[in-house]
């Protein structure tokens, strides 16, 4: 799809209401993403984008904006502080990657991803929902995944948050993403999926993975948690490089 900055307005303001920025899935480092989130990504933003012209979300969003009227102001000290910290260490960090090579600049943004999105597994594991979905949304400015996407639904199940966007969302998507593969997933989670068909439509060790760790999952957030560790336990003996067999693997 194209990107203009007249799709994004709309979007922009409907993922502020719902805690994402999709001017930050729109600049997100396209060369660290696989083909397959890259698309999901982008059906994500087509979804908002279709979303943020109902009735319900415009009146959600102009309660958002009288409250935000509402709130008192920060304190002008704190604020300023607050500023000059975040300018200091801009300019230092700017200063430090302009030294890098091209290669070396990739490297390290790939690092970076790489250890908040363990940090972010780590919260998810220790069952620090609200943590956890608070680092995800914050990850998918940078790199918007499937994955992190689930963490983020899940999360917010286990929290009991009925209220939240993520569930409405990933009913959407599991009907509207082309990938059908994503599709199964989210159903798993989602509790719309027979567990053992979508196992037996795997095509390879990381499709197997993925339908394993969604299915453990599922388990856990219904209270199964002996079947739940049992089924992440076959997710990470699977030969599979994905997300979800390197955070099965995490576990203590």
């Amino acid at each position: 799809m194209g990107y203009d900055g007249g799709t994004f307005d709309v979007a922009t303001i409907t993922l502020r209401r719902m805690g994402m920025h999709v001017l930050g899935l729109r600049n997100y480092a396209v060369r660290g993403a696989t083909m397959r989130d890259r698309a999901f990504a982008e059906e994500l933003i087509t979804l908002l984008n279709e979303l943020a012209s109902t009735k319900a979300v415009k009146d959600a969003m102009k309660a958002e904006e009288h409250a935000q009227r509402s709130a008192p102001p920060p304190s002008a000290p704190l604020e300023s502080a607050l500023k000059k910290f975040e300018s200091d260490l801009q300019r230092v960090i700017e200063e430090k990657v302009a030294r890098l090579s091209e290669d070396e600049r990739r490297k390290l943004a790939e690092r970076a991803i790489q250890s908040q999105t363990d940090a972010c597994g780590q919260a998810f594991l220790a069952e620090r929902y609200a943590q956890c979905e608070q680092m995800a949304r914050q990850l998918m400015l940078s790199c918007p995944s499937h994955f992190l996407f689930q963490l983020m639904l899940i999360s917010t199940q286990r929290m009991g948050q009925s209220n939240a966007p993520w569930p409405m969302i990933a009913s959407l998507l599991s009907q509207s993403v082309k990938d059908v593969w994503y599709q199964d997933l989210l159903k798993l989670t989602l509790g719309q999926a027979d567990p053992a068909k979508v196992l037996a439509n795997a095509k390879d060790d990381d499709q197997r993975c993925e339908a394993l760790f969604y299915t453990a999952m599922r388990l856990k957030t219904l209270g199964q948690n002996q079947a739940s560790v049992a089924t992440l336990n076959r997710c990470a003996a699977t030969h599979s490089t994905t997300a979800e067999n390197r955070l099965a693997k995490m576990r203590p």
